[in-house]
């Protein structure tokens, strides 16, 4: 996102569905980073001070699960500083 005072949302939807996986979609808007209809798995967040939360998805692959994707999110109340690649 470019936006750093914008507001994020995380949206996923692969928990799972009794019809099985689809990789069918409409036209992905341009607000869609990202579509994948072929793994189930979820996502946790974790706060880790007033200025850090970090966001990590996770997949189902042959019964385990897998780190796929994360990204740290920085709060701007405190005015801009740029977030580290650190998590910690």
């Amino acid at each position: 996102y470019t936006d750093i005072y914008g507001t994020v949302y995380i949206t996923i939807g692969n928990a799972g569905n009794i019809e099985g996986l689809d990789n069918k979609y409409i036209e992905q808007p341009k607000w869609s980073a990202f579509r994948n209809g072929t793994e189930y798995g979820y996502g946790t967040l974790t706060i880790i001070d007033n200025k850090k939360m970090l966001w990590k998805w996770f997949v189902n692959s042959r019964g385990q699960m897998l780190p796929r994707d994360d990204f740290l999110l920085c709060n701007t109340i405190y005015g801009y500083s740029k977030c580290s690649n650190q998590y910690n």
